[in-house]
């Protein structure tokens, strides 16, 4: 085998990171001519040129010829992104519902869909459910399955960073192992937390924090964890499971054994149960600790609460934060917010991150996405597309 060309190697880093420039620039949205995009990216004509005959090839971009003026000349052509140019399908799958999202390169979501399930199944009976829900939405979009580039999900395992499963929990497995062979395109995964985390840094309440905590408000707490801007693993993709310390996995209350029987619970302690009150406050105290231990490890600039619990009460939130002072008393007074893109977290930190892959694959590098829009009628917590420039909306109408 050859040896690689460290100067090659520099050459093909260049190139594939200033074809990101140039994309992160087309994604704004205006068609542009050759010389204003050079004066927004500072890329020479010339080295702008071949990039953008690159894309156009690619079907990442599309170039227009300009009408012939009266005043003779040779017309100027302009260029824009293709955002049908790769699609991305995005999913949580937890355990008890399925999101699903459909993304083109510009970052809009064309279409969403929420499947929730009565019970949870069976590995086996989840993937062929799962396949059969992306069939239908597919269906739905008016998109079929060969026009889509990448699957990108989010879910509750142990995950590589390479995006595959590092192992399956046993006994608590959310897929089986063959369901990547049952998509018509290559599949990557995250973490739930670590893409709750991940989306919230990059679009949502903590785009101003470099080292942020996304902790799971529940009594055994597990956290995604951003420091520097970047994901943070682990040797063993296990950073942030605190779940798997014994001491937090001691059999809870009967009123602490899911999210919907707790929640019970903190309405009746809203309108002044006793016994109630008396419940949440052991709760929160007991999630107070270990979001202690871990505030103090990594001293984050933002602590950021998410979960089905978080955006339920004010009151379980603002009785944490009082917990946590109690924890805490000769300690800093952290930041602490709920998780603005609430539920839909996951599966927007595994839209970015599959797009991530798709400009990997096709530029050589992922370009700068700052913003993800909603263009279906699903709400989801994003910037929504004016309707006028949507005709998945229009046709909605």
């Amino acid at each position: 085998m050859e040896a690689s060309n460290p100067h090659n190697d520099r050459l093909a880093d260049l190139g594939a990171a200033n074809r990101a420039k140039l994309v992160s620039e087309l994604r704004k949205g205006a068609s542009l001519p050759l010389h204003l995009l050079s004066e927004a990216t500072g890329l020479s004509r010339p080295t702008l040129k071949s990039h953008l005959d690159t894309l156009v090839t690619a079907g990442i971009a599309t170039r227009e010829e300009a009408r012939v003026g009266t005043q003779g000349g040779r017309p100027a052509a302009s260029y824009s992104l293709n955002a049908s140019g790769a699609l991305l399908v995005a999913m949580d799958i937890s355990l008890h519902e399925h999101r699903f999202m459909l993304v083109d390169l510009a970052g809009t979501v064309r279409a969403a869909r929420v499947c929730e399930l009565p019970a949870p199944p069976a590995p086996g009976d989840r993937s062929r459910l799962l396949i059969e829900q992306l069939h239908d939405f597919l269906g739905e979009a008016d998109t079929p399955t060969d026009r889509v580039s990448l699957f990108s999900a989010a879910i509750g395992a142990q995950v590589d960073q390479r995006g595959s499963l590092g192992r399956l929990p046993v006994g608590n497995a959310l897929i089986d192992s063959d369901f990547a062979s049952r998509l018509p395109a290559p599949l990557i995964l995250e973490n739930d937390l670590k893409a709750a985390a991940y989306a919230e840094h990059r679009i949502g309440c903590a785009q101003d924090a470099l080292d942020v905590i996304h902790a799971l408000l529940w009594y055994r707490v597990a956290a995604g964890i951003i420091l520097d801007g970047r994901i943070r693993r682990g040797a063993r993709e296990l950073a942030g499971e605190l779940n798997m310390v014994a001491s937090t996995s001691m059999p809870p209350p009967e009123d602490w054994t899911t999210w919907p029987r707790f929640l019970e619970t903190l309405l009746a302690a809203e309108k002044g149960d006793a016994r109630a009150l008396e419940s949440v406050d052991g709760f929160c105290a007991l999630t107070a600790t270990q979001i202690a231990y871990l505030a103090m490890s990594i001293d984050p600039d933002k602590i950021v609460l998410g979960g089905p619990l978080a955006h339920r009460s004010p009151m379980l939130v603002d009785r944490l934060i009082l917990a946590l002072d109690k924890e805490l008393p000769t300690g800093p007074s952290f930041v602490i917010e709920v998780a603005a893109l609430r539920s839909w977290g996951p599966a927007l930190g595994a839209a970015l991150r599959g797009l991530e892959a798709i400009e990997t694959r096709l530029l050589g590098a992922p370009s700068t996405i700052d913003a993800l829009v909603n263009a279906s009628p699903i709400a989801i917590p994003i910037p929504c597309k004016p309707q006028h420039d949507s005709v998945l909306n229009e046709e909605n109408e």
